[in-house]
């Protein structure tokens, strides 16, 4: 699955979405919350490997399987706003 990571999430008034003061990319969000353990989940090493692997190929602006995307969408909707749950899902399932 190729995904442009530049890509800007937009809110649902197509405003794009902040990361402080710079427009939010996909890129970015995935990276930061592929990053980010949560000491509450109980994560296992292969779990926190396996995101770690996923964040150097959005590093890398590789293109991601789709099991790659499941996982980014998963932690997207247990971390994002839904503003940017909804944007990631346009993203990763564009209606053309």
């Amino acid at each position: 699955m190729k995904i442009d990571w530049n890509t800007v999430l937009k809110s649902p008034k197509n405003e794009p979405l902040k990361d402080a003061d710079a427009d939010l990319t996909i890129g970015a969000l995935a990276y930061q919350l592929l990053l980010v353990s949560d000491p509450q989940a109980n994560l296992s090493g292969a779990t926190k490997l396996a995101q770690a692997k996923l964040a150097k190929k959005v590093a890398e602006e590789s293109e991601i399987t789709l099991d790659d995307a499941k996982m980014i969408k998963d932690l997207v909707g247990k971390y994002a706003s839904p503003a940017a749950v909804l944007a990631v899902e346009e993203v990763f399932d564009p209606k053309e």
